[in-house]
């Protein structure tokens, strides 16, 4: 933490002593960012006194392309976001601001101002399935996809609800999944605009987010593979449901507890 007078970092120009909540925000959003013991995510996470930066990192022998980088990057950079807001702050974010330094994904700092309550709750536990009145029934709770909707929103991308109703795409999304035979098969289908790294970074963070959104209403979020690099599967994708937007990711959902 600063000494006493030192320049406080989310007031430029104010001279005073940083409150010490301000050092554990930076610190769970680093944390946080990182990822749970044993976990290998694509970033390496810099704290300053004043910021986090998040920064690419390609362990040897990784086979991930860009696009799987920055959408590791992107749940790395969706965590630390909400350990901001549950230690009370607001964030203000930058990403891919640098140019000159494509390493760098993305800078998070802590500032003033009330925190996203929507980002806050997602700290909270998870309950179990039983907790969770429909999930063991496998009905999504009513409103749900609504809900995730608005959220895939706020991270700037589209959300489809796809279902087997249709032989073909059943078909289709068993083979990617290895779940053909799963009876009532359904998936949520993250979109995009352009198809380019800020996209990547942001699907990361929209994927992410809905994982531990369903995760608090008893269900989970299982990504679709065959999405990564130049998979043909993409391109049929967009050909079939999202046309002028890109599909990035497919989160095929199932109660949690529930085996693949």
């Amino acid at each position: 933490m600063p000494a006493r007078g030192a320049l406080h970092p989310h007031a430029p120009g104010l001279w005073e002593p940083v409150p010490p909540s301000f050092a554990t925000a930076l610190d769970d959003a680093a944390t946080a960012a990182a990822g749970p013991a044993g976990s290998e995510r694509s970033v390496r996470c810099v704290r300053h006194e004043d910021r986090v930066d998040l920064r690419a990192h390609r362990p040897a022998g990784s086979t991930l392309d860009d696009r799987a980088l920055l959408h590791s990057a992107g749940a790395a950079l969706l965590d630390a976001r909400v350990a901001v807001a549950a230690s009370g702050w607001a964030a203000e974010v930058d990403r891919l601001a640098a140019p000159d330094d494509p390493d760098l994904l993305a800078v998070l700092r802590p500032v003033d101002g009330p925190p996203d309550p929507a980002l806050a709750a997602l700290a909270l536990p998870a309950p179990e399935c039983a907790d969770a009145p429909d999930c063991d029934r496998g009905r999504l709770p009513p409103g749900l996809i609504r809900r995730l909707g608005v959220a895939a929103r706020d991270e700037e991308t589209d959300l489809l609800l796809v279902r087997g109703g249709s032989a073909p795409l059943l078909e289709r999304l068993g083979r990617m999944s290895g779940a053909a035979d799963r009876a009532g098969l359904r998936g949520l289908l993250l979109s995009t605009r352009d198809d380019d790294a800020y996209a990547w970074l942001r699907t990361g963070e929209a994927q992410q987010r809905l994982s531990r959104q369903l995760a608090r209403q008893g269900w989970t979020a299982e990504p679709v593979a065959a999405l990564t690099g130049a998979s043909p599967a993409r391109a049929e994708l967009r050909a079939e449901l999202t046309w002028e937007r890109h599909p990035q990711a497919l989160l095929l959902l199932r109660p949690t507890g529930q085996e693949p």
